[in-house]
């Protein structure tokens, strides 16, 4: 009867520890969704029709970080057109532009 009490109550600790780690599994995932929520806002640049329209999401409580997305996104906007008029170039017989800076040097 102990033995039997005693393999019961280890299939419980089993049972907690798993339902432990549910759990922090679980508070993992609140926490990666409450912060892409945050970035709940959203601003486009640009024109479909000229150089592409640029879609950077944001959250506008926090303009410091939210300058530095749009000026990333920005920064991206203006290598996607440099490496369609390089590839365009190049399939013209053209030369290869020189590569872009990374792109924390661009944003500071």
């Amino acid at each position: 009867m102990l033995e039997a009490l005693k393999s019961m109550l280890a299939v419980v600790n089993d049972a907690i520890k798993e339902i432990e780690l549910l759990q922090q599994q679980t508070l993992a995932e609140v926490r990666e969704i409450n912060a892409a929520s945050l970035l709940r806002d959203s601003i486009e640049i640009g024109t479909p029709g000229k150089q592409g329209v640029a879609k950077c999401y944001v959250n506008a409580a926090d303009p410091e970080d939210a300058k530095k997305r749009i000026d990333h996104m920005l920064f991206l906007r203006v290598y996607a057109n440099v490496m369609g008029v390089q590839m365009w170039a190049e399939s013209d017989g053209g030369t290869k532009l020189p590569a872009m800076p990374d792109s924390t040097d661009a944003i500071g």
